[in-house]
């Protein structure tokens, strides 16, 4: 059984189109884990989380699937093409916040919870992990410690206009310089383990060209007891080719709490 909800953001700084958190949940009666799945870059719905983790609810975890500030529900004038660096500081801040949020609300009626995400999903899954006052399973997925690397060494800096960041053709590289300072408040390494790092899995895809393998390394690293995976596809082939290891990490960091 699926429904739909929503409240309101912790996040007030959001714009009033983005106010309003919306979740789907995927329940079946005498489950009793439940997992906050959040959403990637770029994924708008719910749709492809559905078709990737759908099967868990058969393995005893209920499925909460949120929708990022400024994507689907929530967007916003131009929509996630015209997002600036700012909007997408915010898009994060309010991932965490309403993920922490609704994951205390979970807490009142299931014994084991956890949260779970891929790519930028899984940046901020274990961030949510890291800041979260109670113990819950965290399953980090084509993910590592900063996402900094991804916007600016990896494929993904492709698409940052580093001249309109820098104001001009020879502001270039101190535009991406800013850039990889301004996501270190956001590198998983300068929070605290999660209160249960050893129910932690966190993944990493053999052939990403977009999350470095010392990133995803430097996370488990960080966290005394994560289990560390690599997944024999590229950042984006396995979510089509690797779908039962993906669950897999999910169900089995809920299995170690």
């Amino acid at each position: 059984m699926h429904r739909d909800g929503a409240f309101a953001s912790p996040l007030t700084l959001l714009p009033e189109k983005a106010s309003t958190a919306h979740v789907r949940a995927w329940t079946h009666a005498g489950n009793s884990a439940a997992v906050v799945i959040l959403a990637a870059s770029r994924d708008e719905g719910y749709q492809v989380r559905e078709r990737v983790f759908g099967p868990l609810i058969r393995r005893g975890i209920d499925l909460y699937f949120m929708e990022n500030p400024f994507y689907g529900l929530r967007r916003t004038h131009g929509g996630p093409s015209l997002i600036t660096v700012s909007d997408h500081g915010l898009m994060v801040l309010g991932m965490v916040w309403e993920a922490r949020a609704l994951l205390e609300n979970l807490r009142e009626r299931y014994p084991r919870v956890a949260v779970a995400g891929y790519s930028m999903g899984g940046h901020m899954a274990a961030i949510t992990a890291a800041v979260s006052p109670f113990p819950l399973a965290c399953a980090a997925l084509a993910a590592g410690a900063s996402a900094s690397s991804v916007y600016t060494r990896g494929l993904l800096s492709w698409s940052v206009d580093f001249t309109g960041l820098g104001g001009g053709s020879t502001q270039r590289a101190a535009a991406r310089e800013r850039l990889q300072h301004l996501f270190t408040v956001a590198d998983v390494n300068c929070f605290p383990p999660p209160m249960r790092s050893d129910a932690a899995v966190i993944a990493g895809c053999k052939r990403d060209g977009y999350v470095l393998h010392s990133e995803t390394e430097r996370l488990h690293q960080h966290w005394p007891g994560s289990t560390l995976r690599w997944i024999p596809a590229g950042h984006f082939s396995a979510l089509l080719s690797s779908r039962r290891t993906l669950r897999d990490c999910i169900a089995d960091a809920v299995e170690k709490l």
